[in-house]
């Protein structure tokens, strides 16, 4: 049975952080969120090798709703590509994929 895939990728990153001495954008202290958003500028597409991502994913678990109108996909991925600067990242992650019927048929 094929479903309308409604979610495709949720990576999880810290974007803000509330504590006791504020809410900081990203990461518990200062030097978590400089660590955090120099690893985003290095990631920045203008800092790729073109055509040097590949990507795998991996199905971890998938849960489907008692009425069959939904089914939520848990898994992992991995992205590596190749840096201008010569370097190469590999960024891992989790994915939640929602799954849901249209029409009351799959598709």
């Amino acid at each position: 049975m094929k479903l309308s895939h409604i979610v495709t990728t949720l990576a999880v990153v810290p974007f803000a952080v509330v504590s006791s001495s504020g809410v900081r954008g990203a990461g518990a202290s200062a030097a978590e969120e400089a660590s955090i958003r120099k690893l985003i500028a290095t990631c920045d597409p203008d800092n790729r090798v073109p055509g040097s991502e590949k990507r795998k994913t991996g199905v971890m678990r998938i849960v489907v709703a008692d009425s069959r109108e939904l089914a939520c996909e848990y898994g992992k991925s991995t992205s590596k590509f190749d840096l201008t600067n010569g370097k190469d990242i590999s960024l891992g992650g989790g994915i939640l994929r929602v799954w849901q019927k249209q029409g009351g048929e799959g598709r």
